[in-house]
């Protein structure tokens, strides 16, 4: 006895065809012909463009002479005590540590500050930094690793660190 194939022992059950009519665009009947739809465009009138404005009465306060409403964001990386001196021999700001690179920085002014080295530094003094916290104000005395530097918080050599009370 010979046994069929297993492919002709199952039934053959064939799809429905598939119809993609959600995908028709939807026939829109034209009320014109196609050719009377055609856009062109016109050339603009070049004497009414010469024409002057006509000048309108000025009040007291007119709209050019009115201020600009700007809107107005509070910097809250701004501090008063934040300061540093011109040598950068000492700063005093605003404590931050970075757990995922073991660094401790420092914000000596806003972000919106000019700096030129960008109102921030790295403090190269991991062993003194015992007891602080992020968030505390300190002053620290040193000096810039390297002077000329233009990266973003660059190196600072620390001479000492105190916790900063306003006065």
């Amino acid at each position: 006895m010979t046994s069929k194939p297993v492919l002709e022992q199952l039934p053959m059950v064939r799809s429905l065809p598939l119809s993609n009519d959600r995908y028709k665009l939807p026939e829109i009947p034209l009320s014109k012909p196609v050719d009377s739809q055609m856009v062109t465009a016109m050339k603009p009138n070049l004497e009414s463009l010469k024409t002057e404005p006509k000048a309108e009465p000025k009040s007291a306060e007119s709209k050019s002479d009115a201020p600009v409403a700007r809107r107005c964001y509070p910097d809250i990386t701004a501090r008063p005590e934040f300061a540093h001196a011109e040598d950068y021999s000492w700063v005093v700001g605003e404590l931050s540590y970075l757990p995922h690179k073991n660094q401790w920085r420092v914000r000596y002014t806003s972000i919106d500050d000019e700096d030129r080295y960008g109102g921030s530094v790295t403090l190269d003094a991991s062993h003194m930094m015992d007891g602080y916290k992020t968030g505390q104000l300190v002053r620290v005395k040193g000096e810039m690793v390297d002077k000329d530097s233009r990266e973003p918080a660059p190196k600072y050599r620390v001479n000492d660190v105190e916790e900063f009370v306003s006065k």
